[in-house]
C-alpha cells in the first residue's frame, strides 16, 4: 500500500505544535541510512519502519549500535521472510519485527525517534505524530520520493542543563508536563547490576539527549542517551572525576558536568553533545551557563559556542549562579563561623562589577537544638549550601538551618529566616522558589517521618501557605525538588502546591545525594543503592498522569488473535517421567518421579539461536527452551538433541514455557500468552495478557508496559498469566485466564494498586506508617512482579502480591502454607549480578518422595540449581553437575566447563535423564553411559 498524496498533504499541514519543518529529502525511490541520519540532530534511539517492502532499512540501521529498530507489516508473509533476512544478517535482537494488528501504533507516546512509513496500513498521521518524541522526524514515502517532516519542541517540556536545574540555582523546573508519576517510560537497568553504591552522581539534559557521570567504583564514565527512550548514544571516560563524599561539606559538590544545547561542558573541556569529541578546552570546572556563557570554577567567562575567553576576575569566589544578565557569588573565603561575608555581582558578557556589599554573618544563634546538630557525621552548622536567583531576588542557605534574602539589584538586604531543617547525613540547599513565594519543606517533632510545606513572601519573609503533609517521608537522603506545580519528597512522593494533595507511588526510589530529575515530560530517577523498598531497579524515567488522568485499568476486552493451527484437535499423552513445567509441576517442588542411573554422561549438547536461555521443560520426548534474547522457542529431540522446530514471538520471553496435553503456552515481554503445538509448533493462537497495548524501552529493547514475565499455569483448560512491572505502576499487575483450546479471555484482575509495606522497612517506620495513614498490614507484601504463579488446582498465587481462583477470578487468601511461609521471608536484593526475589527461599527448596522439603543445603555451597528424582538429589554449580543419594552421600560428579554455567532453576528431571540449560545459551543432556 502506497502512502497517498492526501496523507503527505496532511503531514505537512498538520498543527504548528508539531511540526518544525517540511521538507522534500530525496526523490530516489529508496531511502538510505545516510539521508536519515544527515537530518536527525539525535543519531540514535528508537527507529520504526512501518509498512517495509524488505529488511533493507532495517538491516542498515542494524548496524548502528546507537539504534534500536522495530518493524511493522500488516503481512505475516512479509514478517516472516524479514525475519529470515534479519537472521540470516545476524540482527536479530535489537532489531525486530512484528505484525500490525489495528491502526493504533503500538508505542507509548513520544517513544520514537525516527519513524519510517513506507506504507501507512491504515495508520492515521496524528497517530504517527503521537509516537514520534519532541524533534522525531517522520519520512512519508511518495510516488515522487520521501518527505521528511520534524516534530516542535512543545513548550510545556523544560530541560534540566545544570546539576540544580540552571544557571540560577533554583531546584525548579517549568516542566508543566511533570507530576504525578505513573506510567514507565523507560528502564536502563542491565548496566548497573552488580556495580558500586551511589553510582549515577549527577544527570543533565539538553535538545533532546541525556548525559550522566557514573562511578563504577574503580573509575567514572560519561555517558549520553536518547532522553526519550533511553538508548545509549556514546560513553566515554570521565577521566577528571573527583567522587563525592557523603558525609562532609562537599556533600553537594556534583560532578562537574553542564548541557548547554549542542555542547556538553566537564572538567577543563568541552565536548561535542553528539559524540562526545573534544571541541575546546576550558580552564578550571564549568559552574555555570547562560546566555551562551559559561563560568568556571577560576571566575574566567568563555563564549560557549567557540570557546573565547571573554573575561576572568581576578579574585577566588564560590558557588556562582547568574540571573537578570550578571553573574552573583561570594567573592574570597566564606565564613563558616560568622564574621564578614562579601557578595558580588558582574555583568554576564563583560565581567565589570555592577555591586559589591560586604554582609556581617552572625554566628550560630542560641544554643544548637536536635535540627542543628543531629549526628556527628552532618555537615557543620555555618557553612554556604548555595545560592538562588528568582525574579529580582538573591537567597543565600547557610547550614543548617538559616536563609538570608537579598536584593539582586543591588544587594541590598531584605531580611532572613530560620526554619527547621532536619538530616541526618548532610544540608544542602532545600530552599524552592517559585513565583515569588520561598517554599521551604520543614521539620515536624518526628523528624524522620513528618514534614510540612511552607511558603514565604519574598517581600516581607511572612508564611503565606502551609501544607501539612500526612504521608511519612524520609527526606534526610535527598533535596527536595520540584515544578512550578509540584514538588517531590523522599523516595518518590508528589505534592500538588496549589491543592496540597499528596500522591504516593514508590515506582522507583531516588538516589541518594542528588535525588531525580523532571525535565522532557519525563521524571528521571537514576539507580539507588537502598534495598529498603521494593522498586523498579535500574535507570528508570516515568511519565505522569495528567489533570482528570486515570491510571490505565484491567478490562475483560478479548484480543484474541488465531494462528493457523487454531483448532486443531493436538493428540498427547502425558506422563509422571514427564517435566512439564518450571520445577515440574504447579506446585513448583522440583520433584520427578523418575529414577536416574548411579553414573550419567553428557549425551548431547545443542547451542541455541541466542543466549538468556530459560529452564527446560520436557513432555512427550520433546524439549521446550525459551530464548530471550532472540525471541524464541526452540523444541529439540528429548533422545538426540536435534532441532525439531522454532517458534519467533513478538518480544522476549522470560520464563520456560509450561506443557499440557500437547499445548505449549508462554508469556511474552511483548504482553500477550501465546499457545503453540508441541508436535511442530505453530501457533494455534494469542491473546492480550496487558490491558492495553503500550511498548516501552527496557535495556534497550522494546517490551509491553505490562510484560507477561511468565510461566504461565495450565489448570484443566485454563491458561492464567499474571503481566505488569510494578503494582503502582501503570495499572498495576494484571492476571488473567484463558481458555486453552479456544483462547478466549475468561477474565482479568489486578492486584490491589497501594503502597505496599516492605519488611525490610524499620519498625519505626511501619508504626509511622501506620498512625499515619491507618493501614495495619496484616502481613508485608512486596511490590515487584518476579513473575512466578503457583497453582493448587483451584487457585493461582502470584508472588506475594495476591491469589485468585481459576475459575471465577475472585480474590483469596494465600492458599498454601508453605509458600505462604516462604513469602513472610526477608526480601533479598541484587547480588552479584543477579536478581533474588521474594521466592528465593521457596525455589531453592525442593520435595522429596515422601512431601519433605528440602533446602539448597543438601548440595555443594555455590549450586545455582537443584532437583529431585525418585532416588537422587540433583545439584548443578558454576561448573559441575552432581548427583548425590537421599542421604545426601556424593555418588557422582561430571565437570561442565566454565562455558556452560547452568542458570538457576535450570534443570529439568525426565524419562531418566537430566536436561540442563546455561547462561550461554546451551541445553546439555545427561544420562546412562551408552552401552
Amino acid at each position: 500500500m502506497k502512502t497517498s498524496y492526501a496523507l503527505l498533504i496532511g503531514l505537512l499541514l498538520v498543527k504548528v505544535i508539531y511540526v518544525e519543518h517540511a521538507a522534500a529529502i530525496e526523490t530516489s525511490a529508496t531511502l538510505s541510512k545516510e539521508a536519515v541520519l544527515k537530518q536527525s540532530p539525535v543519531k540514535g534511539g528508537l527507529l520504526v519502519h512501518l509498512g517495509p517492502e524488505n529488511a533493507e532499512l532495517l538491516l542498515a540501521f542494524a548496524a548502528e549500535p546507537r539504534f534500536v529498530c522495530h518493524g511493522l507489516t500488516t503481512d505475516p508473509d512479509r514478517r516472516t521472510g524479514i525475519l529470515q533476512a534479519l537472521d540470516e544478517g545476524a540482527a536479530y535482537g535489537r532489531t525486530s519485527v512484528d505484525t500490525l494488528n489495528h491502526p493504533r501504533l503500538p508505542y507509548a507516546d513520544h517513544l520514537v525517534r525516527i519513524l519510517v512509513v513506507e506504507a501507512a496500513s491504515g495508520v492515521a498521521e496524528h497517530e504517527m505524530l503521537r509516537v514520534l518524541c519532541p524533534g522525531g522526524l517522520l519520512y512519508a514515502k511518495s510516488a515522487t520520493g520521501w518527505t521528511a517532516t520534524t516534530k516542535e519542541w512543545p513548550s510545556a517540556i523544560d530541560e534540566w542543563t545544570h546539576a540544580r536545574h540552571g544557571a540560577d540555582g533554583n531546584f525548579v523546573s517549568k516542566d508543566e508536563s511533570v507530576g504525578r508519576p505513573s506510567n514507565v517510560r523507560w528502564i536502563s537497568a542491565a548496566q548497573y547490576r552488580g556495580v558500586q553504591p551511589r553510582q549515577t552522581q549527577v544527570i543533565v539534559t539538553s535538545a533532546g539527549r541525556l548525559f550522566s557521570v557514573r562511578d563504577t567504583g574503580t573509575n567514572a564514565t560519561l555517558t549520553a542517551q536518547d532522553a526519550f527512550s533511553g538508548v545509549k548514544l556514546w560513553e566515554v571516560p570521565y577521566t577528571s572525576y573527583r567522587k563525592p563524599s557523603l558525609r562532609h561539606r562537599d556533600f553537594w559538590n556534583f560532578p562537574a558536568l553542564i548541557a548547554w544545547k549542542d555542547t556538553l561542558f566537564i572538567t577543563g573541556k568541552a565536548l561535542d553533545a553528539s559524540s562526545g569529541d573534544e571541541r575546546f578546552v576550558l580552564d578550571g570546572n564549568p559552574l555555570v551557563c547562560d546566555n551562551d556563557v559559561v563560568i568556571t570554577s577560576m571566575l574566567k567567562a568563555y563564549d560557549a559556542k567557540s570557546g573565547k575567553e571573554l573575561w576572568h576576575h581576578p579574585q577566588p569566589g564560590s558557588r556562582p549562579i547568574i540571573g537578570g544578565g550578571n553573574v552573583y557569588f561570594v567573592e574570597g573565603e566564606w565564613p563558616a563561623k560568622g564574621g564578614p561575608l562579601k557578595l558580588v555581582s558582574l555583568d554576564l558578557r563583560t565581567g565589570k562589577v555592577v555591586w559589591q556589599k560586604v554582609f556581617d554573618l552572625p554566628a550560630a544563634a542560641g544554643k544548637p537544638d536536635a535540627f542543628d546538630n543531629y549526628s556527628p557525621n552532618s555537615i557543620p552548622n555555618g557553612l554556604l549550601a548555595g545560592m538562588i536567583y528568582h525574579q529580582g531576588t538573591l537567597a543565600l542557605e547557610v547550614t543548617r538551618t538559616y536563609i538570608y534574602l537579598f536584593s539582586a539589584k543591588d544587594g541590598a538586604p531584605i531580611r532572613s529566616l530560620r526554619y527547621r531543617n532536619w538530616s541526618p547525613y548532610a544540608s544542602g540547599l532545600r530552599a524552592l522558589m517559585i513565583d515569588n513565594l520561598l517554599w521551604l519543606p520543614e521539620a515536624q517533632t518526628d523528624f524522620d517521618f513528618g514534614y510540612d510545606i511552607n511558603a514565604y513572601s519574598l517581600k516581607d519573609g511572612a508564611k503565606v501557605k502551609s501544607l501539612q503533609l500526612k504521608t511519612p517521608i524520609r527526606q534526610r537522603c535527598r533535596p527536595p525538588l520540584a515544578t512550578e506545580q509540584f514538588m517531590f519528597l523522599g523516595g518518590l512522593n508528589s505534592v500538588n502546591l496549589s491543592t496540597g494533595e499528596e500522591t504516593v507511588r514508590p515506582i522507583a526510589r531516588s538516589l541518594c545525594n542528588f535525588g531525580m530529575v523532571p525535565a522532557n515530560g519525563l521524571l528521571y530517577v537514576p539507580p539507588t543503592h537502598c534495598r529498603c523498598y521494593a522498586t523498579l531497579k535500574g535507570y528508570v524515567a516515568l511519565e505522569s498522569l495528567q489533570p482528570g488522568q486515570e491510571l490505565v485499568a484491567a478490562n475483560t476486552a478479548d484480543h484474541l488473535i488465531k494462528g493457523s493451527a487454531y483448532g486443531r484437535q493436538l493428540q498427547a499423552t502425558s506422563s509422571a517421567n514427564d517435566w512439564p513445567q518450571l520445577r515440574q509441576d504447579a506446585m513448583r517442588r522440583g520433584y520427578s518421579n523418575c529414577e536416574l542411573p548411579a553414573r550419567i554422561e553428557l549425551l548431547w549438547m545443542q547451542k541455541l539461536a541466542g543466549t538468556h536461555a530459560s529452564s527446560p521443560v520436557v513432555a512427550n520426548d520433546v524439549v521446550v527452551v525459551a530464548v530471550s534474547d532472540t525471541h524464541r522457542i526452540q523444541a529439540l529431540n528429548a533422545a538426540t538433541g536435534e532441532a525439531r522446530w522454532e517458534f519467533v514471538a513478538g518480544g522476549g520471553i522470560e520464563g520456560p514455557p509450561t506443557i499440557a496435553g500437547g499445548h505449549v503456552a508462554f508469556g511474552c515481554k511483548d504482553g500477550w500468552v501465546y499457545v503453540l503445538s508441541l508436535m511442530d509448533g505453530s501457533l494455534l493462537w494469542k491473546n492480550m495478557a496487558a490491558p492495553a497495548e503500550r511498548l516501552i524501552m527496557v535495556d534497550e529493547k522494546l517490551q509491553s508496559a505490562w510484560p507477561a514475565l511468565g510461566p504461565v499455569l495450565i489448570s484443566g483448560n485454563s491458561v492464567t498469566v499474571a503481566a505488569g512491572l510494578h503494582n503502582m505502576a501503570e495499572a498495576g499487575i494484571v492476571v488473567s485466564t484463558f481458555d486453552l483450546s479456544t483462547g478466549k479471555k475468561r477474565w482479568q484482575a489486578k492486584t490491589p494498586h497501594r503502597p505496599l509495606v516492605n519488611p525490610l522497612t524499620s519498625g519505626v517506620y511501619q508504626k509511622v506508617y501506620d498512625k499515619r495513614l491507618g493501614i495495619i498490614p496484616t502481613k508485608p507484601a512486596a511490590a515487584l512482579l518476579s513473575g512466578w504463579l503457583v497453582g493448587d488446582g483451584d487457585s493461582v498465587q502470584i508472588d506475594r502480591l495476591g491469589a485468585f481462583e481459576i475459575n471465577s477470578g475472585k480474590s483469596v487468601v494465600l492458599f498454601d502454607t508453605r509458600v505462604n511461609e516462604a513469602n513472610t521471608a526477608k526480601l533479598s536484593s541484587y547480588k552479584n549480578g543477579s536478581r533474588r526475589n521474594d521466592f528465593d527461599r521457596w525455589l531453592s527448596s525442593v520435595e522429596d518422595t515422601d512431601g519433605r522439603l528440602f533446602n539448597a543445603s543438601i548440595a555443594p555451597k555455590g549450586s545455582v540449581a537443584i532437583a529431585s528424582s525418585k532416588n537422587h538429589w540433583v545439584a548443578v554449580t558454576e561448573d559441575q553437575l552432581i548427583l548425590l543419594e537421599k542421604d545426601r552421600k556424593e555418588v557422582f560428579r561430571v565437570a561442565l566447563g566454565s562455558e556452560h554455567q547452568a542458570i538457576p532453576h535450570g534443570i529439568a528431571i525426565a524419562g531418566s535423564r537430566v536436561y540442563v540449560s546455561t547462561v550461554a545459551g546451551h541445553v546439555l543432556c545427561f544420562g546412562a553411559p551408552i552401552q
